[in-house]
């Protein structure tokens, strides 16, 4: 309870799995954010995979319940935001705020990977995009927050709070 900053509860098992052998969440499953749509609530989760040239590759997928505590049900074994033109390499953690004509989510997105001292190292910051329905999101280009110079090399976990009546990230 966010208000009360208080523990409500800890789950016995896990609330949501690994996906099966080569799929999106084959080696982690990672929650990034929970949003109640309706009756359900959905927890936007980041998927991972083992690389082998770059150590891992990274999309969003979506699992939902009717109880916040689980157990949660992936909606798909495909991620439901993933590698497109604008998004080549890999997305990752989110933050979904509903507005009026749908919702919108705020999201790492890596341009590129850089290799160093044999090291693979990736170079991301947040974008947006949107969805009616919380499920279909439709990708653009749009940074939220760019690099203050070429020295930075990650910006991620997104997050809103409303502090004075105001919106900030």
């Amino acid at each position: 309870d966010l208000i009360k900053l208080k523990i409500v509860g800890v789950s016995n098992k896990p609330i949501l799995s690994r996906g099966c052998l080569g799929s999106f969440d084959d080696s982690a499953v990672i929650p990034s954010h929970v949003l109640k749509i309706g009756r359900r609530y959905h927890l936007y989760y980041v998927g991972w995979t083992q690389g082998k040239k770059v150590p891992f590759f990274s999309n969003v997928g979506l699992a939902t319940s009717s109880n916040i505590f689980g157990p949660y049900r992936k909606l798909s074994t495909s991620p439901i935001l993933g590698k497109s033109k604008f998004d080549p390499y890999f997305v990752a953690t989110c933050f979904v705020n509903k507005i009026k004509k749908g919702y919108e989510m705020y999201y790492t997105s890596n341009l590129f990977w850089r290799r160093k001292k044999n090291i693979s190292y990736p170079r991301y910051l947040i974008k947006k995009c949107f969805s009616k329905n919380g499920i279909d999101w439709q990708v653009n280009n749009k940074k939220v927050i760019n690099f203050k110079n070429k020295k930075e090399v990650a910006i991620t976990r997104p997050w809103i709070i409303s502090i004075k009546k105001r919106l900030v990230m």
